[in-house]
């Protein structure tokens, strides 16, 4: 993975240019791939943590010209609640992000 870093770094600070997202949705469930997430968008301890039925999920407001990031698991196995609490989350930092 060490290897791969910085390239799927580059890689996705191209995408975001190319696309610009209003929202960006980043479903890892694998530690070693957070260390992608926080070098392009911020450390762990920068994102605010909600809840969905008492399991976290992360997120970033929009900030400087990057859209809302929203982190949670993979939806696979997961509750009809946790998949909705994610999507309402979704939809708040969505519409943060055009006011």
């Amino acid at each position: 993975m060490k290897a791969q870093e910085k390239l799927a770094e580059n890689t996705l600070l191209a995408e975001l240019q190319e696309y610009k997202p209003d929202l960006v949705f980043l479903v890892t469930g694998n530690d070693e791939l957070n260390c992608i997430v926080d070098a392009v968008f911020e450390p762990k301890d920068h994102w605010e943590k909600g809840s969905a039925v008492g399991k976290p999920f992360w997120f970033l407001q929009p900030s400087g010209g990057r859209p809302p990031v929203l982190h949670t698991g993979h939806p696979g196995f997961k509750t009809a609640i946790e998949r909705n609490a994610w999507v309402d989350k979704a939809k708040e930092l969505l519409t943060s992000n055009l006011a």
